[in-house]
C-alpha cells in the first residue's frame, strides 16, 4: 500500500490530473481519514461530501476536489 499525507493550502480540482483515464474518473480505490477540512467526490451518478472526523473509501470511479485547508490521511494501492 502506498501511504499518502495531504494538506491542501488552496482548493483542488483533481479533474485534471484525471482526464483520459476511462471515464474520465480516477479507478484507484482509496482509504482514508480527513482531518481537517472537507473533500467532495464526483461519481458517475451522485455526489458525496466527506468532512472532518470522516473515515472513507473511494471506489474506482470518482473525481475529487478538496477545499482549502483539508488535511488527511490516505491509503491506496501501489499497483
Amino acid at each position: 500500500m502506498n501511504v499518502a499525507w495531504y494538506s491542501c493550502h488552496k482548493k483542488i480540482r483533481c479533474w485534471p490530473y484525471v482526464k483520459r483515464i476511462t471515464d474520465d474518473m480516477c479507478q484507484t480505490p482509496h482509504w482514508g481519514y480527513i482531518l481537517k477540512g472537507k473533500m467532495t467526490i464526483n461519481f458517475k451518478d451522485y455526489k458525496e461530501t466527506i468532512s472532518v472526523g470522516e473515515a472513507y473509501y473511494l471506489a474506482p470511479g470518482h473525481i475529487p476536489m478538496l477545499e482549502a485547508g483539508t488535511e488527511m490521511v490516505e491509503f491506496s494501492p501501489k499497483e
